[in-house]
């Protein structure tokens, strides 16, 4: 058989595209590369099947994912006329989730499900079903509200001007009486099927739910449920759901405050200060705070115990002494701590943050306790070659003379994170990767498996973002498991070689 210019992976997900009623055109702003061009003729091979008859569709859920994270600067897109400057807009999704059926009519492909819910009608005087919706939907994994698509077989049956005309702002007023913490509503918007409209809303997935009903309405909604977005239905939540979701509330609250608590160990906590953005405090245990003059002339800072306010004022309570100076005047002494956690130079790494003195990350390496610590990212961030970054840490005078090789050795590329799969299911995974289609794992006993085999391969068509996301999601499982954690920081270092070492 003769090598295809496209790979199977995206003739399954042309094909589903297809089956949703997109144009040639359209499909080819997600394939089209530099290197490989997909003209139009390609995808109408698919479509009569003459060009990869054997490859199955994708599926609903693939594509809903593909269409969900795809990004036109992971792939240099490049077409014929002017290239889109931005990825699908929220519309756009939408739509490519209906399907034109035979009889030329449209209905939603995946039906009702946990991410999207449909109604007939919409009356802007009857808003209790809608906010169920919002809040339920808050609480799970967040969709879309389609209005003017039947909840029974999930045809699309049009909508007046009524909703069309609707101000998102009285919604939102509604949302904010009756819903707590405010659900995040992104968009409220109009498509066009065959001049039949849909319009539809879409909720994110709330950061800190459970998102709470805090007042009836007299109608659907009851003080204190808690709604949850189950396949077909909105209903209070179930027990094991409720259970889960405070738990992982609990998970992330404990990441945040170790995270905080590692920073202040970094920072010493003779050197912090603590701001309550809650009561609007600013503790500094008796210390001078240092203030820039123009900053200071817009906020009123009031003394403990001195509590003449006046209305509509920016305010600021202060435990402390202040002093107001030129921050200009100051910046030749600007001093950089350069107590650098492994921890912390991990979690900069997975979040791609542009960091203060990058040059200070890769050479705190030398000092910490792991081997396996990203090195690359942080020195193009400092603008250097490996070779100049080689000669500061050679450089550096230091008691941990072991340490400083291997750092030395991994920025001259003779010891790499590279290793072979130590075993068949590390292996097929590692081949997923190489396709970019390895699923994430799932649970704990999964993610060393993963690691070592991102550890093991040479390539990728996976982009820099999804590994990322990948790796963060692990380093999320692994938790406390020692094991687990050591395969993290290899794959980031694996990772980092791969993106970021310039050979």
């Amino acid at each position: 058989m003769a090598k295809r210019s496209i790979h199977d992976e995206e003739i399954g997900l042309i094909k589903a595209m297809l089956g949703r009623g997109m144009k040639n055109r359209d499909i080819q702003f997600y394939f089209n590369r530099q290197d490989r061009p997909v003209n139009s003729g390609r995808i109408t091979g698919i479509r009569d099947g003459s060009y990869g008859p054997e490859v199955p569709k994708a599926e609903n859920l693939a594509l809903d994912a593909f269409l969900a994270s795809f990004k036109a600067a992971e792939i240099g897109a490049v077409i014929s006329g002017p290239a889109p400057a931005t990825e699908p807009s929220r519309a756009e999704r939408a739509r490519a989730l209906f399907e034109k059926l035979e009889d030329n009519s449209w209905r939603l492909k995946d039906g009702e499900t946990d991410q999207h819910e449909c109604k007939k009608e919409f009356d802007p005087k009857k808003l209790s079903a809608v906010l169920c919706a919002i809040a339920a939907m808050s609480n799970n994994r967040g969709g879309y509200l389609f209005v003017g698509v039947s909840n029974s077989d999930c045809k699309v049956v049009g909508i007046s001007d009524d909703f069309a005309n609707f101000d998102v702002a009285k919604l939102m007023d509604k949302v904010k009486v009756h819903l707590a913490p405010t659900p995040v509503i992104t968009t409220k918007e109009v498509i066009d099927l065959d001049r039949k409209r849909v319009g539809f809303i879409h909720v994110e997935q709330h950061p800190h739910k459970p998102v709470i009903v805090c007042k009836d309405d007299g109608d659907k909604l009851k003080e204190g449920e808690i709604l949850f977005r189950y396949a077909g239905q909105s209903a209070r939540i179930k027990f094991t759901d409720l259970r889960e979701l405070l738990a992982e509330r609990d998970r992330k609250a404990q990441l945040a405050l170790a995270s905080a608590a590692g920073k202040l160990a970094t920072v010493g906590t003779a050197n912090a200060l603590i701001l309550d953005t809650d009561k609007n405090v600013l503790d500094a245990d008796g210390r001078e705070i240092l203030i820039d003059e123009e900053l200071a002339k817009g906020i009123n800072f009031i003394r403990e115990g001195h509590f003449d306010e006046v209305d509509g004022a920016p305010t600021l309570k202060l435990v402390g002494e202040v002093k107001a100076v030129n921050v200009q005047s100051l910046l030749a002494e600007k001093h950089i701590d350069k107590a650098i956690s492994q921890e912390r130079i991990l979690e900069a790494f997975l979040a791609q943050e542009t960091v203060t003195n990058p040059r200070e990350y890769v050479l705190a390496a030398v000092s910490q306790p792991r081997k396996w610590l990203p090195l690359f990212y942080f020195t193009n961030q400092a603008n250097l070659t490996p070779s100049a970054m080689m000669d500061e840490v050679t450089a550096l005078a230091t008691s941990q003379k072991e340490k400083k090789k291997t750092v030395v050795a991994r920025l001259s590329g003779k010891e790499k994170a590279h290793t072979s799969s130590p075993t068949r299911k590390a292996r097929s995974v590692a081949f997923g990767l190489e396709q970019g289609t390895a699923k994430v794992p799932t649970k704990l006993e999964d993610v060393v498996t993963f690691c070592q085999a991102i550890c093991s391969i040479s390539k990728t068509r996976m982009s820099l973002t999804h590994a990322l996301a990948a790796l963060r999601h692990c380093h999320d499982l692994a938790g406390a498991d020692s094991n687990a954690l050591s395969s993290v920081f290899k794959a980031a270092c694996r990772i980092d070689e791969m993106f970021f070492q310039i050979t």
